[in-house]
């Protein structure tokens, strides 16, 4: 795209960025942020004729490249999460179920479903989410009822815009989409995962797993199947459930964020597909805009 005037807030908004920050390193937000002012939407075939292997974005950054899972196995806060998700899960049962009546009086929006009508059509109302933090504000009145949680993931130092618990009920899918966001990577914590829960992003399907950090890019094709009837302890909000903690985390070719993962190269270009399922199971984020 060609060089267009912003609108006057637009323009406040750039002038600022530049003055504060510089204007060599702000040059790709500025960037993003002039698409963005003119509405624009970037559309990318990963692969030519490929259903799902596209990339769908409102809020675009250039220059990031497009990956449908991240490996996370050198990244620190991730590892810290994993070694430490029992106390998450422990004070997710203690509170969202075994006192499942006490959150419902006193805590804020506890398992609403999606609310504009585009995500409310791609995830369904079997989709529901209990926030910690929503675009890097604190929500006090649930982090004071998961205290554990909230530290956790202060003291992992995760990168986190969002961060909220997520349930989805039985024999639910969610409908392939994009979240229109191509510089912030979605972590998934498993906490109770029935069997066979699994989340494809583009080409690839991974299944859930409890304790297990999952990074993926929403700006892909992304759905998700809870295909079981039966899980291993009942849902706030159904009789079986895949219950995660989500996150959501800036991206870019360099790190943006201490301990930002690195894309995992594969061997020969091309993504090996699990055999069997075609859909997968999505889920909530934490990160630099991440939600756990």
């Amino acid at each position: 795209m060609g060089a267009t005037l912003l609108s006057p807030f637009a323009q406040q908004i750039n002038d600022e960025l530049e003055k504060r920050f510089g204007a060599a390193e702000t040059a790709r937000v500025r960037e993003a942020w002039r698409l963005m002012d003119v509405d624009y939407v970037h559309k990318e075939a990963l692969i030519e004729g490929h259903e799902y292997m596209k990339q769908e974005a409102r809020s675009y950054l250039p220059g990031l490249t497009p990956m449908p899972f991240w490996d996370l196995t050198t990244t620190a806060w991730a590892q810290e999460l994993e070694a430490n998700w029992e106390v998450v899960r422990d004070e997710f049962r203690a509170v969202a179920m075994d006192d499942a009546d006490n959150l419902k009086k006193k805590g804020n929006n506890v398992w609403v479903a999606a609310a504009d009508s585009d995500s409310a059509a791609s995830y369904g109302p079997d989709w529901r989410t209990l926030v910690l933090m929503d675009r890097t504000t604190w929500d006090p009145t649930n982090c004071n009822l998961f205290p554990k949680t909230a530290k956790l993931l202060s003291d992992a130092g995760v990168p986190c815009v969002e961060a909220f618990f997520a349930s989805m009920t039985p024999n639910s899918k969610i409908a392939p989409h994009t979240d229109s966001c191509n510089f912030v990577l979605t972590s998934h914590l498993g906490l109770d995962i029935p069997p066979d829960c699994h989340i494809t992003v583009g080409d690839e399907t991974r299944y859930w797993k409890d304790g297990q950090v999952t990074m993926f890019d929403t700006s892909s094709s992304t759905s998700s199947t809870c295909p079981t009837s039966s899980a291993t302890t009942p849902s706030p909000s159904s009789p079986a459930e895949a219950e995660l903690a989500g996150l959501r985390t800036p991206t870019g070719s360099a790190p943006l964020a201490p301990g930002a993962a690195k894309p995992k190269k594969n061997k020969k270009g091309g993504k090996k597909k699990k055999k069997g399922k075609a859909a997968g199971f999505g889920v909530a984020q934490v990160g630099g805009t991440s939600r756990l």
